[in-house]
This record gives C-alpha cells, sequence and structure tokens, in this order.
C-alpha cells in the first residue's frame, strides 16, 4: 500500500497475493541467499523497483481495503443468509 516493492516467500498464501516480477518478488522459504539476490537486485534497479512498487500499491487499492473486503463479505453473508432461507422454506414444504 506505500507503493514500495515488497518481497515474499514462496510459502502459504503469499504466492497468491504476490505475482512475482508483476507487484513484487517471490523467493523460496529458508534460503537466505534468494532473499539477499532478490534485495541487491532491487537496489541496483530502482527504476523496476519503483515499477513494482506501483503495481503493489495499485493491486492493494483496488482488492484489499477495508471498503472493498467489507463489500466482499458482505456479498457472502447476504448469499448464506438467501441460502438459509431458501432452505428453511423448501423444507417447511415437504
Amino acid at each position: 500500500a506505500a507503493g514500495k516493492p515488497v518481497i515474499g516467500c514462496r510459502h502459504g498464501a503469499i504466492p497468491w497475493v504476490i505475482r512475482s516480477g508483476v507487484d513484487g518478488l517471490l523467493v523460496d522459504f529458508g534460503r537466505p541467499r534468494t532473499l539477499t539476490a532478490a534485495i541487491l537486485l532491487l537496489s541496483e534497479n530502482p527504476k523496476w523497483a519503483a515499477e513494482l512498487g506501483r503495481a503493489g500499491r495499485e493491486k492493494t487499492l483496488a482488492n484489499y481495503t477495508w471498503k472493498v473486503i467489507v463489500d466482499h463479505f458482505r456479498v457472502v453473508y447476504q448469499k448464506a443468509i438467501e441460502d438459509q432461507q431458501l432452505l428453511k422454506r423448501s423444507t417447511k414444504s415437504i
């Protein structure tokens, strides 16, 4: 969200959030040399690092603000309520 390039590990949900080379970099978990290489790569390529940071910020603002998250949960909860009401109606008619 701060417009800075990020480096994450290829572990857990992180690869689902970061697209390596597009809006950040991914390195192998537990391999400090790959992390060092990624840090050096970003520091030696400030223009590219800035592009990654901009892309990450745009993705964050489009997908991960509280408003976006709340709107998503509202849709999920509304669907669950509607499904429950439909289930209750269908079991009453049996």
